[in-house]
């Protein structure tokens, strides 16, 4: 039909339009694409919100030169970042480092700086992951570590209640929602279902321990410690403060034997806290450093630090059988290597079988085997003298 020289018979536009090959699934995310800034920002988020589910049916240059220079032109409207972000998280894992570093990191840079709103942060730390992999250990530290160093210092309170309102003022708040939500259901959201679907602290402690190892010692030692233990003492919910213990116990592979009598054990002395779960979790903390083969706790701070606030804890009413039990068990092993570390040391300094050689060993030697052969001789005397008065009294009777 097309190669007719009838024009009554060859098809318009209209009707070439709609052959079966551009009903395809591909030719229809790209004329979505096409056609994306005519749409209003409801109708945007929806098409991004669908995209990560078709965006699999481009191959990887289309999606790479086409689709994601498109998509981050949008970038310039903060409020339709978080909703971007998941397709470009898939072409993120489709390419190779050196083509995510020449032609994606330029354009993505910016939106680590951008603190509002939340959900960003929120959705790059759900895929920490793909940052690892894609990032160069130096632009990570540059770009993904302030992020998360950012996230740490944000209020938890703010947090939960602002965590969707931000956007809200660009197209309402509950259509804002529904647009987040996986069905098309509609949903009655409060304060506690935001901070139920995004646990926000909860996340960025989880995060952490799997980027450690891209992190300086001196990272962790005046940028992350130290945020945890703020953040630890300002929050008022209890999962908080346990999951900030639990990531610190988790950064004890990455941390020297200095850091952690100086940094890690003078915090869990200052923690005030008496519940179970936060006692359990101090006992955890101890228990790794005690048995960690780079760590260790040596026997001075044993001795003058670590059991003086052991001891204590193990006898909180607070704590169950099995509970003490642990502690108890932890104190044993404490002692243990604190009487074999002590006992080592000296036998080294006055050998296994020495004697005591000194002037003044010897003269009490000497002393006390002269009063065992005095008070023998007295014995012996006084015996065979009550022996001679009982026998004068019998012959006097």
């Amino acid at each position: 039909m097309m190669l007719s020289s009838d024009q009554a018979i060859r098809p318009d536009a209209l009707q070439f339009s709609r052959i079966p090959y551009f009903e395809d699934g591909s030719m229809s995310v790209l004329r979505s694409i096409d056609n994306m800034y005519q749409l209003d920002n409801l109708a945007r988020s929806q098409f991004y919100k669908s995209l990560p589910s078709t965006i699999h049916l481009l191959p990887k240059r289309l999606c790479l030169y086409r689709v994601f220079p498109q998509i981050t032109e949008d970038f310039s409207n903060p409020h339709m970042v978080p909703f971007i972000l998941p397709p470009v998280l898939l072409i993120m894992e489709m390419v190779t480092q050196a083509e995510f570093v020449q032609y994606m990191l330029p354009r993505l840079t910016p939106i680590f700086a951008m603190k509002e709103p939340i959900q960003i942060t929120l959705v790059l730390l759900q895929n920490l992951r793909v940052l690892v992999e894609k990032f160069p250990a130096n632009e990570f530290r540059t770009h993904v570590l302030p992020m998360l160093h950012s996230a740490l210092d944000t209020d938890n309170r703010t947090v939960q209640v602002s965590a969707h309102f931000p956007a809200a003022r660009l197209f309402g708040v509950r259509v804002y929602i529904l647009a987040l939500c996986a069905d098309n259901a509609v949903h009655k959201f409060s304060e506690f279902d935001v901070l139920n679907h995004f646990p926000f602290m909860e996340l960025c402690l989880r995060s952490l321990p799997s980027i450690s190892q891209m992190m300086e010692l001196t990272t962790l030692k005046n940028a992350v410690l130290p945020r945890i233990q703020k953040l630890f003492f300002r929050s008022d919910l209890l999962t908080t403060r346990i999951n900030c213990l639990i990531c610190l116990g988790k950064l004890l592979d990455h941390l020297d034997k200095w850091m952690v009598m100086d940094e890690v054990v003078p915090f869990l002395q200052q923690i005030k806290s008496r519940e179970p779960s936060i006692l359990m979790a101090i006992l955890g903390i101890y228990r790794l450093a005690l048995s960690h083969e780079k760590l260790g706790i040596s026997r001075e701070n044993l001795a003058t630090r670590v059991l003086p606030h052991v001891i204590p804890l193990s006898v909180e009413g607070t704590l169950n059988l099995k509970q003490y039990n642990a502690f108890a068990a932890l104190i044993r092993d404490m002692c243990t290597q604190l009487e074999r570390e002590q006992r080592a040391k000296l036998e080294q300094m006055h050998g296994v079988t020495e004697e005591p050689n000194s002037d003044v060993w010897r003269s009490l030697q000497t002393v006390d085997h002269r009063h065992h052969q005095l008070k023998g001789h007295f014995t012996v005397k006084y015996y065979h003298q009550g022996l001679e008065e009982h026998r004068e009294l019998f012959l006097k009777d």
